[in-house]
């Protein structure tokens, strides 16, 4: 019987190899195949923006001039913002009161090129720039406004070293040209250099109000909404929150101005920039290009049977945890993933058709997606008060390649108490403007100086405003839900990074917290 018992182990060991071996020859033997070329979709809207109406040619001959471009080596106007005790360059921007103010001022005009072409461009809706996945991919006209500080013939030469420039180290040479025209490594090179853009006109502002031109600030204001509606119709992910981040820029401006230079802005000045801040919608996103990402990269890790199927491959493995990496690091996550693609090379290799049996094939994982991501859009925009979108986080991290469904909402909410604070601040101030008085209740406000109450994002009652002798304050009752007569605390926010539900006070929304 142990004879026995010896053998059917010995063949039941060996016929178990001898089937593990057969299948990480078909595992290794197997490859994905991209055929759809999915940049061609992504840019689509902008290359159907006539040419005329593109935003981006306006600006293009300006930005290389002046090394604009965030990774430009010239002079950025970096005057704009103050100074530490050490002389170090801040993140505020340089008030009329602080040292280094005169020395800007006298520095604007040589900046006056720049700012005109901002100024006509930020009229139009769109930007129309066609994006890349890699800097050889631009015109030699868009290479150098974009990426000043390079030579567009040796980056032709270096198109093929792609790993070398995301770090991928031991990557094999399949990966990297599977991830060198990958949608999800997308160049961006744009974005950041409108807020920097968007702090130039705020600081214009501020001069136009010593200098008591109500037009220029009205000019400036709606130039730095231009910047804001530009990327939020870029319909990428990235762009829409940068553009949230840009308006609450102008909104901060307008409150700025009110408060502390009441009378500069006249009725017919105000209720054009109360026009200009109401006509953005928030509750709605435009998911288009991620849903060509996430097609895009199940083509580059799966197989392709023909009919929407396939399996993981190897290099599909190394493109995920190349890609789930890069996820870790990504602020919005709450914890890291962690998956078993996360192991050493030699680990996945050696048990890579465990993986491949094991996980979803290509086209569950698309339905998984589509499902969840349908779900989600159904829901995007909901108040606050109604529908955090919280219990997606959870989902999400099963399915990797997800939006951060919930935080994206959370921005969108930001940006709407922001709009309702502006809106309700506008039109507390023309109410004083006319009646030389403050109003005592939304009733007196409704009507004549707004069509419909703002409410609070927590509560989904009104929001709340008092008004002392010279200023008004417009806030939330936070997350503990009461009312503490606008005591201001960045805690007692719901959708803050710093929320405790043990701080008692308000979310105060005009005036912006600084902080």
């Amino acid at each position: 019987m142990a004879i026995k018992a010896s053998k059917i182990t010995f063949w039941t060991a060996l016929a178990s190899g001898t089937g593990y071996l057969a299948l990480m020859a078909f595992f290794h033997a197997a490859s994905p195949t991209p055929n759809v070329d999915y940049l061609v979709e992504m840019n689509q809207k902008a290359a159907a923006v006539p040419e005329d109406q593109r935003a981006w040619p306006v600006y293009r001959d300006a930005w290389t001039k002046f090394e604009f471009s965030e990774s430009g080596t010239k002079d950025r106007f970096d005057e704009i913002f103050k100074k530490d005790e050490a002389g170090k360059i801040t993140k505020q921007l340089i008030r009329p009161e602080d040292e280094g103010w005169d020395e800007a001022v006298e520095k604007l005009p040589a900046f006056s090129e720049l700012l005109e072409a901002f100024r006509a461009g930020s009229k139009l809706d769109h930007l129309g720039l066609e994006l890349q996945v890699h800097k050889s991919k631009y015109s030699q006209q868009d290479f150098r406004a974009l990426f000043p500080q390079l030579d567009y013939a040796t980056e032709l030469q270096k198109a093929e070293e792609f790993g070398d420039s995301i770090g991928v180290a031991g990557a094999s040479t399949e990966v990297l040209q599977l991830l060198n025209t990958s949608l999800p490594l997308i160049l961006l090179p744009h974005v950041q250099s409108f807020r920097h853009a968007a702090r130039m006109f705020r600081f214009d502002t501020r001069l136009a109000v010593i200098e008591n031109d109500p037009d220029r600030v009205v000019d400036n204001i709606e130039v730095i909404l231009g910047f804001a509606r530009q990327q939020r119709n870029e319909n990428i992910v990235v762009c829409n929150v940068i553009g949230n981040a840009i308006f609450k820029m102008a909104v901060a401006q307008v409150e700025e101005v009110v408060r502390e230079s009441p009378g500069v802005l006249e009725d017919t000045h105000l209720a054009q920039l109360q026009d200009a801040i109401g006509e953005f919608d928030f509750s709605k996103i435009d998911y288009t290009i991620e849903q060509a990402f996430l097609k895009d990269i199940l083509q580059r890790i799966y197989t392709d049977d023909g009919n929407g199927d396939g399996h993981l491959t190897p290099a599909g493995i190394e493109v995920l945890a190349i890609l789930n990496d890069m996820q870790r690091h990504d602020p919005n996550l709450e914890q890291a993933i962690e998956f078993p693609w996360q192991m050493n090379p030699l680990t996945r290799r050696v048990f890579g058709p465990v993986f491949m049996l094991s996980s979803l094939g290509r086209k569950e994982v698309a339905e998984q997606a589509d499902a969840f991501n349908e779900k989600a859009m159904a829901r995007f925009g909901t108040p606050w008060w109604e529908d955090d979108l919280s219990d997606l986080n959870e989902q999400r991290r099963a399915l990797v390649l997800a939006p951060a469904w919930s935080h994206l909402n959370r921005y969108c909410q930001l940006a709407i108490a922001a709009q309702d604070a502006g809106l309700l601040g506008i039109a507390i101030e023309r109410y004083r403007l006319k009646y030389d008085s403050w109003p005592l209740s939304m009733d007196d406000l409704e009507g004549e100086f707004f069509d419909s109450i703002p409410l609070d994002r927590v509560t989904g009652k009104p929001l709340l405003f008092k008004a002392s002798d010279e200023s008004v304050t417009i806030y939330s009752v936070g997350g503990d839900l009461d009312d503490d007569g606008g005591n201001h605390d960045a805690r007692t926010n719901p959708m803050g990074e710093s929320y405790d539900k043990s701080v008692d006070g308000d979310w105060v929304l005009w005036p912006v917290d600084r902080d």
